[in-house]
């Protein structure tokens, strides 16, 4: 009788049989995976922008527009022969500055006034400047913002050329063309004179 057969051993394994093929089914698995997180990612940028189009974002809170500073001045005027009338009020022809507003606000009128004093010993020289609307009965008014000039008695005889600045300020209640002029009230003297005047006006809602 014959010995039987010894059984067959562990075959050896061929890499090439087993291993190799699971790293490819791997490999193929994990680029599907990224090909579809790559895709999924596409699809949700492309959603963010449709929304960021489609939606508007929030705006701040609208305030309603305001009308411009606006500034007018006059040209200067110069001359004598504008004597002043004793105990009187009066304006300077030309001395006189008008501006166009939008709307009601605020007019700040200036002025920067020379006199000619013409000054005699024992005489006191003085006067008030003013500025108000040209459609004024009395420019001269105590509630105007007023610049004084005076000159004692016991100065000797000569002519002064002070230079005098003098602002009034103004509410409106509506657009409009609005005019102003420069006054004096001359107090005491006997040859106080304008002599050059220059004014600006400027308007604020």
């Amino acid at each position: 009788m014959q010995a039987p057969a010894p059984a067959p051993g562990p075959q050896p394994v061929n890499p090439s049989d087993s291993v190799k093929p699971q790293a490819n089914n791997a490999g193929r698995m994990g680029l599907q995976l990224s090909t579809i997180l790559s895709g999924i990612a596409l699809v949700l940028a492309i959603v963010a922008i449709v929304v960021a189009f489609a939606i508007p974002g929030p705006t701040g809170a609208s305030g309603s527009s305001q009308p411009a500073v606006v500034i007018a001045s006059s040209s200067d005027v110069e001359g004598l022969d504008n004597f002043l009338t004793l105990d009187s009020c009066a304006s300077w022809a030309g001395a006189n500055v008008s501006i166009t507003v939008p709307a009601a606000g605020t007019i700040v009128v200036q002025a920067e006034v020379t006199m000619a004093i013409f000054h005699t010993s024992g005489t006191i020289d003085g006067g008030e400047l003013f500025v108000d609307n040209s459609t004024a009965s009395y420019g001269c008014s105590g509630g105007a913002w007023g610049t004084n000039w005076f000159y004692d008695a016991n100065q000797s005889n000569q002519e002064f050329s002070p230079t005098l600045s003098v602002e009034s300020v103004f509410h409106v209640t509506g657009a409009g063309t609005y005019s102003y002029d420069v006054y004096a009230y001359f107090g005491g003297g006997s040859s106080d004179d304008f002599y050059s005047t220059a004014m600006i006006a400027t308007y604020s809602p």
